[in-house]
């Protein structure tokens, strides 16, 4: 637990200045006349976001924090099973552009079926 949580807190961050990065595509200050540009929320909210990520990582540097302390796998079997079958709806979401919708349900049906041990049977 103690490894995954820094982990996922550093995807969290990264993630954080990615989103910056997007939303100051769009403008992000006041626009005289109309109000906030349409990236200010998405970018000073993202803003925010590394300096949640640094108070948990003070935590876990700290070991305050249950997780910080604990020495358990972040995932059991059936933790990655759900993962990977997660995955699978998350591939066929990305590849629906790629491959088309049908391509996409065969490839992400057959992540699923193999990652919860299902078979094709007669």
């Amino acid at each position: 637990m103690r490894r995954g949580e820094i982990i996922m807190v550093g995807l969290l961050a990264l993630f954080s200045l990615y989103l910056m990065w997007k939303s100051a595509e769009l403008p992000i200050g006041y626009i005289r006349g109309q109000g906030p540009g349409g990236g200010a929320w998405p970018f000073w909210l993202s803003a925010v976001m590394p300096g949640s990520c640094g108070v948990i990582a003070l935590r876990w540097w700290r070991r305050e924090s249950p997780p910080s302390r604990s020495e358990e796998p972040m995932l059991d079997s059936y933790g990655w099973r759900t993962l990977a079958q997660v995955g699978g709806i998350v591939v066929f979401v990305a590849l629906i552009d790629v491959i088309l919708i049908y391509g996409a349900i065969a490839v992400s049906c057959s992540i699923t079926c193999a990652s919860s041990g299902v078979t094709a049977s007669r």
